[in-house]
């Protein structure tokens, strides 16, 4: 249980953080996500991202990500518990004023735990594609999809909803 007392206090961190620099274009994403470790079953989880634009580099931001399984998958029958802390790099395009797509690589920290105490950390690479349809200057939808090679080998397709800070 202190795994998940951990994972809140760094995101309560993350978040007074993210809070005191939130700038023009600031954004912050929720997202459920389906993960799925190799040789595992199909789990669920909770991703959430702040990015932040690059000064004076159009199309390229920062962010930073927290993603914690919320249903578990099953690895050789046994539970898989999941949690990451990221940073990215993303390139993103406009298509035309409601949709854009973006490419993110980045680096991790993995932390997985089987049942029985069985766990695993370390850093890995993080590479991701997806799209973000604009509903209004603050509010978008977005799709996302994404592969991590590391202690944990998983991809992941996200789904969610951004707030940008205008």
């Amino acid at each position: 249980m202190s795994a998940y007392r951990n994972l809140l206090t760094g995101g309560a961190l993350f978040f007074l953080l993210a809070s005191s620099v939130f700038a023009d274009s600031t954004y912050v994403n929720g997202q459920i996500a389906l993960l799925k470790p190799a040789g595992s079953t199909v789990g669920y989880g909770a991703v959430i991202t702040v990015g932040t634009p690059v000064p004076e580099r159009k199309n390229l931001f920062l962010e930073a990500e927290l993603t914690a399984t919320l249903v578990n998958p099953k690895k050789n029958s046994r539970e898989l518990t999941y949690r990451g802390a990221g940073g990215y790099g993303v390139y993103q395009r406009l298509i035309n004023e409601q949709l854009a797509i973006h490419a993110k690589a980045g680096m991790l920290y993995q932390y997985s735990e089987k049942e029985g105490n069985d766990s695993q950390s370390g850093a890995g690479i993080a590479f991701a594609l997806g799209g973000t349809l604009h509903q209004n200057r603050e509010m978008s939808y977005l799709l996302e999809l994404s592969s991590v090679q590391g202690t944990l080998d998983l991809t992941t397709l996200s789904a969610g909803i951004r707030y940008r800070f205008r």
